[in-house]
């Protein structure tokens, strides 16, 4: 496949060497500037299958040498999640504290013993719960449910985020019931996040506590 689209590459630059038209129906520059974006496609498209292909194959080599345990000091510079706190990108969505919100944006990030951001293969549990603006966390009871869900390790790897802010994991829960916002309207939302790790079977839990107006 990756050789099908480098060929696709060559031929389009070819094209554009001789200056074609499709049946002449658009002028050569603006033909030129339609295969120019074909090509760049086509070496993304290519680029991405590389990467696959290179992931596959170590992760191949890696299970054919399972039985192989690694050096020791190999084994303790492996970086795995000794914990996990929750990123400040959380809160509900919109961000416009004036709309009704209708999801919960949950960022986390998992951490080494070091405190430094680590990418884990796990599954994830995430609740966002809600208090009345009245209440606040020492009352009696909990907080009412509005939004549940459970990240597979596929969906976990999607969810990884890389920019502004740095490296995070981050989804967007959907509410069933958009919630009012407003003066005495916007309640206190909290956060919980459960994550086991699939390497080392342990389980990491975290919470944020956001009251209106942060």
């Amino acid at each position: 496949m990756i050789r099908a689209a480098t060929a696709c590459v060559f031929l389009v630059l070819l094209m554009l060497s001789a200056g074609c038209t499709i049946a002449g129906r658009r002028s050569v520059s603006a033909e030129n500037e339609l295969l120019r974006r074909r090509i760049i496609e086509l070496e993304k498209q290519a680029a991405l299958l590389t990467g696959e292909r290179d992931e596959l194959s170590l992760k191949l080599t890696e299970t054919l040498r399972a039985g192989d345990f690694p050096a020791k000091d190999a084994l303790e510079s492996l970086p795995v999640c000794a914990r996990v706190e929750m990123d400040r990108y959380c809160g509900f969505d919109p961000a416009d504290p004036k709309s009704p919100a209708t999801g919960v944006v949950v960022g986390f990030r998992p951490l080494d013993g070091r405190s430094r951001f680590v990418q884990i293969a796990g599954r994830v549990r995430i609740e966002a719960m809600t208090l009345p603006p009245s209440i606040n966390l020492d009352a009696t009871g909990e907080p009412a449910r509005v939004a549940v869900a459970t990240l597979q390790p596929p969906t976990l790897r999607e969810a990884y985020r890389d920019g502004f802010g740095g490296a995070r994991y981050e989804v967007v829960l959907p509410l069933q019931t958009p919630i009012e916002r407003g003066p005495g309207k916007t309640p206190t939302l909290v956060i919980r996040v459960e994550l086991t790790d699939a390497l080392t079977k342990s389980v990491h839990q975290a919470e944020r506590v956001i009251r209106p107006g942060q």
